[in-house]
């Protein structure tokens, strides 16, 4: 007498599988690559394929800024930087981000390549 002998076929209640379709899809890493992936993922406290799966669902569903407003972005955080330590660069001292903010306000004409840059990312966005 098998197990399925006793089996109550005329009572059995059909279930959907709990579980989801997956695939498996094959990588190709270099050393020095998956060392890096695997580093990130110990620091993050995953395991390596969680961390790729994460980064690639990340990156397909984040909008990439275009490579235009990534560099105007950096030439106005240089510009705004380089404006704000020659106008109050007073020896050696402590400025937090709330006073580069602060003077950000004060000194913000309008021209300046910040706005600049907040025009071109409104026109992006629409």
């Amino acid at each position: 007498m098998s197990k399925h002998d006793e089996w109550d076929y005329e009572n059995a209640e059909v279930h959907e599988p709990e579980w989801e379709v997956k695939s498996v899809y094959s990588l190709r890493f270099t050393a020095g690559e998956i060392a890096d992936i695997r580093a990130a993922a110990r620091r993050e406290g995953v395991s390596t394929s969680e961390f790729i799966r994460t980064a690639a669902r990340t990156r397909a569903t984040t909008q990439a800024l275009p490579a235009a407003l990534v560099a105007a972005l950096g030439l106005a955080l240089v510009d705004t930087c380089e404006r704000y330590t020659a106008a109050t660069d007073h020896g050696n001292e402590s400025r937090t981000i709330e006073d580069l903010a602060s003077w950000l306000r004060e000194h913000s004409s309008g021209d300046e390549p910040t706005e600049q840059v907040a025009r071109m990312a409104r026109g992006i966005a629409g």
